[in-house]
């Protein structure tokens, strides 16, 4: 590791644990938007909108949020296999995962990190420490606090790789019409 002037080793050793947990966390996140994409792709070739539009959809998918992408992979279903009704509800309880661990993941990228101070001994408290400026339209500015222990990030990641697996069951439903989707996302990852 890297000497520094401003840090200690364990405060060097406490903020790489720091990153590399929220950096898991991230890229497992990001499988799970992929899979999502490749689902919205699948259900618009298999709607008869092939190759030839194949551009354009890239293009639309390509620029749509996680947030926006959640709402048109459940929109897009509900139009894709209209009379599935059962499918539909078990995807939305998927999406509204997804989106929660969206916002989590935004709180973890977009916040100003802070390191717990060292202990008597010189250790850290692998904890950090979140301050996120938010703007209220009534309220001015705000700041919001939260403090986050590693296990936590690693919460959010296991989450994560339970999502793609789910994510991954909607691409092979949409990909394969006999594969119920309520089945596929009822079982147990």
């Amino acid at each position: 590791m890297e000497d520094s002037a401003f840090y200690t080793a364990p405060e060097l050793e406490a903020r790489r644990s720091l990153h590399e947990a929220i950096g898991r966390f991230v890229v497992t996140f990001e499988l799970v938007v992929t899979e999502l994409r490749s689902a919205c792709r699948l259900m618009l070739e298999r709607s008869g909108l092939g190759l030839k539009n194949q551009p354009l959809a890239n293009i639309v998918l390509a620029q749509v949020g996680v947030a926006e992408l959640t709402d048109l992979a459940e929109a897009m279903y509900r139009e894709f296999r209209s009379d599935d009704y059962e499918g539909a509800r078990a995807l939305e309880s998927i999406l509204k995962r997804i989106d929660m661990l969206r916002r989590n993941r935004n709180d973890l990228i977009h916040s100003a990190w802070t390191l717990g101070l060292p202990d008597a001994q010189g250790g850290i408290e692998k904890i950090a420490h979140s301050f996120t400026f938010k703007r209220d339209r009534k309220k001015g500015q705000t700041v919001r606090k939260m403090a986050l222990r590693l296990a936590k990030i690693d919460k959010f990641t296991a989450e994560a790789k339970k999502l793609q697996v789910y994510a991954i069951r909607f691409c092979q439903s949409v990909n394969q019409p006999d594969l119920s989707l309520a089945d596929q996302l009822g079982k147990p990852v």
